[in-house]
């Protein structure tokens, strides 16, 4: 298989993207959250995406409303009306209550300029979801800072195929036998896969080949130093200490 050309030029390297927003410091996966990681100094957001009932694209986590709204059920069961009249704030406090779940859309337009987005695809109709994250990216001209990523192979294969433009890495949370060889063989962007799995000899492998090396989740600075000291691209952190860009 020929290897796709990466623009990882176009990104910045060794930065951390705020998991879920600043979670610690305001409702997760909410414009609140996006906006306090931006203010800690992030240059990198993680979110995830879900299909309503209407098939637009939200921001949650959770195939389940229960958790962080005073909805139930799944999302998917929704129209976007519904959806968006829930309170998505005060489960983590009265002082965000009423803030709404956002749509993608939202979440790209208040970083303009500002941040990369790391999309992350959830819940099921992968084929349908990719797509229309795909359109909204090119809708919003924001391919030049969106990464998509998904658990879900198959989700991730199918943005490729949608969005052949795009940077797509699958996420791994085992330990592969050949990192590499896994890349090559579905043709994607590269990986993300847990800060420790990562040694020195394979990221360089990557880097020669063009691939993203991506390391997860990691709230510890020291680890992220030395993930970064390895040549790791990008990381995810709950951690507003963690946000600020890296030396390397």
């Amino acid at each position: 298989m020929t290897e796709p050309k990466v623009a990882a030029a176009r990104l910045p390297t060794h930065y951390v993207a705020a998991h879920r927003g600043a979670r610690r410091l305001a409702p997760e996966n909410t414009l609140a959250a996006f906006s306090s990681a931006l203010a800690q100094g992030a240059v990198a957001l993680e979110l995830d995406v879900h299909l309503t009932l209407d098939e637009r694209v939200v921001v949650i986590h959770d195939d389940l409303l229960d958790r962080t709204t005073d909805g139930s059920g799944p999302v998917w069961a929704l129209p976007s009306d519904d959806i968006k009249r829930l309170d998505a704030g005060s489960w983590w406090s009265e002082k965000f209550a009423g803030e709404a779940i956002p749509f993608l859309e939202e979440a790209i337009e208040l970083t303009e300029g500002r941040a990369v987005l790391h999309v992350e695809l959830k819940g099921r109709a992968a084929d349908l979801l990719a797509g229309e994250v795909v359109k909204i990216v090119r809708r919003t001209g924001s391919e030049s800072r969106v990464i998509v990523m998904s658990f879900d192979l198959d989700a991730a294969l199918a943005t490729q195929r949608a969005g052949p433009e795009l940077a797509v890495l699958p996420i791994v949370g085992g330990k592969l036998e050949d990192e590499l060889g896994f890349v090559q063989a579905t043709g994607l962007r590269g990986l993300n896969q847990a800060v420790g799995h990562w040694q020195q000899e394979t990221v360089q492998r990557f880097h020669e080949r063009g691939f993203l090396v991506h390391g997860s989740l990691i709230n510890d600075p020291k680890k992220l130093k030395e993930f970064f000291w390895r040549g790791g691209d990008m990381a995810d952190s709950d951690s507003p200490d963690c946000f600020a860009p890296g030396e390397g």
